[in-house]
């Protein structure tokens, strides 16, 4: 019926026009399938603007060889197609990319230790490992997960107790803030001045992780956010709209900064200039307790006002 109608259209029937305008219109809707994981906050406007315009003047003066009516005609018919294919299209492949992201307490002062692992490649990264390695482990087992990377928002002991564990059973790397290497050195005499077992032995970090450091996983990059120790950093996955904070950020509040290396005026600014300038719609996943949003800390949070 589709070929009747497009026949109909053009009085003199020839089919390699219409052949022509079919493929011209795939090529353009191809630019935007491809385009999307890099370009998706374009898309829309792609789709919905651009596009159906392009068809329009492709069929309108570089295709159609009869009168003029019958070009508006079909390009107007063009157009609100490439608008619904584009739709359907747009909605099947924003999320083409999707990661599996799962946080839960661990250790003994049950600090947040978060997976996010891409669900095709199925590599991941391993946050803040402070305990229950045994428990890390099954979740990788779980989602048939390959760690390549067991990373740190910082060097207190409540946050990384198993990554030697981890390392052993996985073969990943261990990846910190060289400012907090003194901290990673000095695991013995945090674990006694908490009354926690002090006989577990780490091995030194394989990589110093750096400001804007790409972790070539998930879309993650390394953000330092000194103040709650002098090499905490925070983990932004922008794909995911995903910040992983640490100790830095808290649902209403902000680490402490009385420990050694702490300092106060530098995590305000660490908050003030490398969080709050992130999108405020991103989930916050914080060192100890609930989630957070950006936004809600921009508005709520009264150690640090914008």
């Amino acid at each position: 019926w589709m070929r009747r109608f497009m026949y109909g259209m053009y009085p003199n029937g020839e089919q390699w026009r219409i052949n022509l305008s079919f493929i011209a219109l795939a090529l353009l809707g191809s630019v935007g399938y491809f385009a999307t994981d890099k370009f998706k906050k374009y898309l829309t406007l792609y789709y919905v603007v651009i596009y159906p315009f392009i068809a329009f003047l492709f069929i309108l003066f570089f295709i159609s060889g009869g009168p003029v009516f019958f070009d508006f005609s079909y390009g107007i018919i063009a157009a609100i197609l490439s608008i619904i294919i584009g739709f359907f299209m747009k909605t099947n492949t924003i999320n083409t990319k999707k990661y599996i992201i799962e946080t839960f307490p661990v250790g003994v002062l049950q600090c947040n230790c978060t997976i996010i692992g891409d669900s095709v490649s199925k590599l991941a990264l391993v946050v803040d490992p402070g305990g229950d390695a045994d428990f890390i482990i099954g979740k990788l087992n779980k989602y048939s997960l390959k760690c390549i990377g067991i990373i740190h928002t910082h060097a207190h002991f409540d946050h990384i107790l198993a990554a030697g564990e981890i390392k052993k059973a996985t073969g990943a790397p261990i990846y910190l803030n060289k400012d907090d290497f003194q901290l990673w050195k000095g695991l013995e005499q945090q674990c006694i001045m908490f009354g926690y077992p002090s006989d577990i032995k780490l091995p030194d970090p394989d990589q110093y992780l750096n400001d804007d450091h790409d972790l070539k996983c998930c879309g993650g990059v390394a953000i330092h956010t000194p103040g709650h120790t002098p090499g905490s950093t925070s983990f932004w996955f922008e794909d995911s709209n995903l910040l992983v904070a640490g100790d830095t950020l808290f649902k209403g509040g902000v680490g402490r900064t009385d420990f050694p290396g702490g300092d106060f005026n530098k995590i305000q600014t660490s908050i003030r200039e490398r969080i709050y300038t992130l999108n405020e719609e991103a989930v916050v996943i914080t060192g100890h307790g609930p989630t957070t949003t950006i936004a809600d800390e921009k508005n709520s949070n009264r150690f640090v006002r914008p």
